[in-house]
């Protein structure tokens, strides 16, 4: 299981993320997509599911959001109602600032139960309402009597402009995180800029690392690379020209989802530092979620290739 790769340093983990349908899904639309989607990852034979708890992030930003917002279904019952039958580990992210304290004691307790791990995310802005701060909901989790493990989010544009990234994620180690996921990377300059500094600080302080998974996300259209960039992802300006460019932008996004994560492997090899990829579309369309399949399988087929090496 994921948890096994984690706890024992072991690089090459491969994660799958979703989002819950639309809470306004016909339930007869909403067995059709969870059958279809269950035999998808299934297929995939992937170390872990990553289900995301969607909110709007509307208040991040002045920019008018380029698709609507639409709320969806609870990860957590979701999961447990619908992917019973997946064969992986799955990790539940909660935005706490939804919930009550106890709505999440509820969480902590479901996900220790399901075997599930968890991904504690803050709120999308200093501004947001919020009826639990992120340092409060890992005062829950270290309080309670049974709990699974805990992740954090990382966001490498964060250090670039704040270049304290590396510390942020130390403290959050403090609070019981093991893992982190990335939001999507494009710019790995900036990212590898995040490792260095937090490898350097780790052998400073002689603390252990924590296991490091990096989004990489499907583009396929002008569409979706708009919707990427209002989300906050530093998208370089020649990656945006490649594949705004290229003749098939599916193709070109794959390649360059692989050579990031080649690169990404290399470099973290270097510094001793676990990872793994988590692979994810963030449009709904056929095509853009064929396209992950794609990267998936390539990215799995090389990990095993330098793995052996």
């Amino acid at each position: 299981m994921l948890s096994d790769k984690i706890l024992n340093n072991v690089s090459g983990a491969m994660l799958y993320g979703i989002t819950p349908p639309k809470e306004k899904t016909a339930k007869e639309k909403l067995l059709t997509i969870t059958e279809k989607r269950t035999n998808r990852i299934n297929s995939l034979h992937c170390d872990a599911l990553v289900v995301y708890d969607i909110q709007d992030e509307s208040s991040r930003t002045n920019e008018a959001r380029p698709f609507e917002y639409f709320p969806t279904l609870d990860p957590l019952s979701y999961t447990t109602t619908y992917h019973v039958t997946l064969d992986c580990q799955k990790i539940i992210y909660h935005v706490v600032g939804k919930y009550t304290e106890e709505e999440l004691r509820h969480r902590i307790a479901e996900c220790a139960a399901q075997n599930y791990l968890s991904v504690f995310v803050g709120a999308a802005s200093n501004n947001q309402r919020t009826r639990i701060k992120l340092p409060d909901a890992y005062a829950l989790w270290n309080a309670a009597p049974q709990k699974g493990g805990l992740g954090g989010v990382v966001i490498p544009e964060r250090h670039r402009n704040t270049q304290d990234e590396h510390l942020r994620i130390l403290e959050k180690q403090r609070q019981g995180c093991s893992f982190f996921i990335s939001q999507c990377v494009c710019n790995i300059e900036i990212v590898k800029n995040f490792i260095s500094d937090y490898c350097w600080e780790i052998e400073d302080r002689g603390e252990k690392n924590a296991y490091m998974i990096f989004t990489l996300s499907i583009c396929g259209s002008t569409e979706t690379l708009r919707l990427m960039n209002w989300l906050g992802i530093d998208i370089p300006k020649w990656l945006k020209n490649d594949l705004a460019r290229s003749k098939d932008i599916l193709d070109a996004s794959i390649k360059l989802n692989l050579n990031i994560a080649k690169e990404l492997y290399e470099y973290c090899r270097e510094k001793h530092l676990a990872c793994g990829f988590n692979v994810e579309s963030i449009s709904p369309k056929k095509e853009e979620i064929a396209a992950t399949e794609i990267l998936f399988y390539e990215l799995k087929k090389h990990l095993a290739a330098v793995s052996i090496a």
